[in-house]
């Protein structure tokens, strides 16, 4: 879907046995609440919701992992109004889970015991999965910017506007969904930003510097102020160090903001605009359309799914989530 690939459900069916399975292999499941944090670290907080993932019952587990810890409190405390509060609490939401697990059947009474047993292990075991996922998530995440990010440097066509290819009519330009509130959420944390484009249609004859520059105004007017606009019209063949994927305009734009490169992300739709920023010594994320290959995004150390999960890199970067 990153990929701009469409997704059809199918059916199918399949029967066999079931397979046997030891009495507490549900509480080993709960290991898997772990992987949640990484399929959230690389495609945004809307993961289930676009992958049709059931969201689960977490919310619920750690209302009741939250009440057990509170009897345990009391407990070891001498405190009978908290110990009394956080027993009923979790033999309550114990019991409702249990029966929810329960009801379906056969109800044998091994089965009861068992999931009686596994019921009241299951929440403190999927809130510690899904707790020690988050810290290895956080610390050893390769995709976790270690650098504080002072600019913010976007490609123009397919990330910040929809791409017209070689668009020299300021009225055909249209913001991509979300851009401009993604934009002020920077200013607003104090984030210098700036365009990097490459323009070839100047170098075919396609468009002029003048057309250029008209549709960057009619850029700003829709999306706001940006500190620097910067241009290639090279064409590909012209051997230039400014044409993405070679690094020259995220050079010159970290220069221009007096900043250093390693402390400029690049977001784009390509692998071009990854590359750049790689040779530049600049953070990438990649920001996929239709128009991105799928090898680009395996490639792409970041990937984000909109441009608003982009944004997020920046600002978690900077300590500064609103």
């Amino acid at each position: 879907m990153d990929a701009g690939w469409n997704l059809r459900r199918g059916t199918r069916v399949v029967v066999h046995s079931v397979r046997h399975a030891p009495w507490w292999i549900s509480i080993a499941k709960q290991r898997g609440n772990a992987d949640d944090l990484l399929m959230r670290r690389r495609h945004g907080r809307s993961w289930q919701q676009r992958a049709g993932a059931p969201l689960g019952t977490r919310r619920a587990h750690f209302l009741t992992t939250v009440a057990m810890i509170v009897a345990v409190t009391g407990a070891v405390r001498r405190r009978r109004g908290l110990l009394a509060l956080g027993l009923t609490a979790w033999l309550g939401a114990t019991a409702r889970f249990a029966w929810q697990r329960i009801k379906p059947g056969p109800r044998t009474s091994g089965e009861v015991t068992a999931m009686l047993v596994t019921s009241s292990a299951i929440p403190p075991v999927a809130v510690a999965s899904w707790c020690g996922g988050a810290v290895r998530a956080g610390v050893r995440s390769p995709n976790r910017p270690r650098r504080r990010i002072e600019a913010v440097l976007f490609d123009r066509d397919g990330t910040l506007v929809v791409d017209v290819p070689y668009n020299a009519d300021p009225d055909r330009v249209l913001p991509m969904p979300g851009a401009r509130r993604s934009l002020d959420r920077l200013r607003d944390a104090g984030v210098q930003l700036a365009v990097v484009t490459n323009q070839s249609g100047v170098a075919r004859g396609l468009l002029t510097s003048d057309d250029v520059s008209r549709v960057n105004a009619r850029v700003s007017e829709l999306l706001g102020p940006f500190d620097a606009f910067l241009v290639c019209a090279h064409g590909p063949d012209d051997g230039c160090e400014c044409r993405k994927p070679e690094p020259g305009l995220v050079e010159a734009a970290a220069r221009l903001l007096d900043v250093d490169a390693s402390r400029c992300v690049v977001i784009g739709d390509i692998g071009a605009d990854m590359e750049a920023a790689s040779r530049a010594g600049a953070l990438g994320v990649l920001v996929p359309t239709p128009a991105t290959l799928p090898h680009e995004v395996a490639q792409a150390r970041l990937v984000r799914s909109h441009l608003a999960a982009a944004v997020d890199v920046v600002l978690v970067a900077r300590r500064g989530v609103p």
